[in-house]
């Protein structure tokens, strides 16, 4: 368990020397009121940025809707696991990486 007392993440991705820049980014932000109970003081907090290929919203990934899903008390926002938005997550990234610079 973290200092803050929540679960460490289990995550995966590849380290890649070089790649082709992406064509887009995606900006996935905190509003005030998730703040207050997850950073300190603000109006808003940027919480990931994603770069990408594709035009629309890539799915978040299986393990951050399932941690999402677990109570506050666990780390998790709260947020219900919504299973088809969890299922079509699982079928994009079955086919997707995530690229570290």
């Amino acid at each position: 368990m973290s200092e803050s007392g929540e679960e460490p993440l289990v995550d995966g991705w590849l380290i890649a020397d070089c790649c082709r820049p992406s064509s887009s980014s995606w900006w996935c932000c905190l509003q005030e009121d998730c703040v207050r109970r997850e950073l300190p003081p603000a109006p808003w907090g940027i919480i990931s940025i994603k770069a990408q290929d594709e035009d629309e919203e890539v799915p978040m990934q299986p393990i951050t809707m399932m941690r999402n899903a677990l109570g506050k008390e666990e780390g998790g926002s709260g947020v219900p696991l919504d299973k088809e938005k969890y299922e079509a997550s699982v079928r994009y990234w079955d086919q997707h990486v995530i690229i570290q610079m």
